[in-house]
């Protein structure tokens, strides 16, 4: 692993894996149960304009939540490679995320699939999560394809609020809104293959829309978030 980019809100790191790990991965998360994100619904920041990502089963760094849905580690499938690898390396994001056990009881990992015109909303992961992480997983990518990772500078920070369910949604993103044209600038962050990308909590970000060019070729990554003590 090589550290790219240091900044007090995130970083990024290349060559994150080895490439036959990295190989089996994308095998594997082809084949995995993919199904549409639902933007409509209440699938985190993807809204109605995103697109339909497709988006895989959710897997858990330890086996300490009891919903059928969610996959503690070990799971005994090739998912359990990436979380294995996170977890020795979590010491070292320590500066973005804080400590397990102190600051974070587990992380999760979800594979996503962008394709032609599919996208993320600006968010910023705040609640309940010490921080995110993405992990690009795609064997190529060219820079006509689009898909890159947008983080806004760190002191754009939405202030919390209270609202619940749509509402808080609707809320959320005018405060995101607001906050980004406060002054408007930030990073990019190119999906290139086999690069991981660790964010604080807070931090605004985005998937910029996946464009034509990229024909059949889709921005695979596996993502999650560090999950705070209960």
């Amino acid at each position: 692993m090589k550290t790219l980019l240091q900044a007090t809100h995130f970083a990024v790191f290349d060559e994150f894996l080895p490439t036959g790990m990295r190989g089996r991965l994308w095998d594997y998360i082809q084949s995995d149960d993919l199904r549409p994100v639902d933007a409509k619904g209440s699938n985190g920041a993807f809204r109605k304009g995103d697109g339909s990502p497709l988006a895989g089963p959710t897997y858990l760094s330890e086996p300490i939540r009891s919903e059928t849905s969610w996959r503690g580690f070990p799971s005994e499938g090739t998912m359990d490679l990436f979380v294995a690898a996170l977890r020795d390396a979590a010491a070292d994001f320590a500066p973005w995320i804080g400590r397990f056990a102190e600051d974070w009881r587990c992380f999760s990992a979800r594979a996503y699939l962008y394709g032609r015109g599919d996208a993320l909303s600006w968010h910023d992961d705040s609640s309940g999560r010490a921080g995110s992480y993405a992990y690009f997983v795609q064997p190529s990518w060219s820079a006509s394809y689009g898909g890159e990772l947008h983080v806004a500078d760190a002191s754009l920070r939405p202030d919390p609020c209270k609202p619940a369910g749509a509402a808080k949604r609707e809320v959320r993103q005018s405060l995101v809104t607001r906050h980004l044209l406060t002054a408007g600038c930030g990073r990019f962050i190119v999906p290139k293959p086999n690069r991981l990308v660790v964010m604080s909590s807070g931090a605004l970000h985005a998937v910029r829309r996946v464009e034509t060019d990229a024909g059949d070729w889709v921005r695979g990554s596996i993502s999650g978030f560090f999950l705070k003590p209960t």
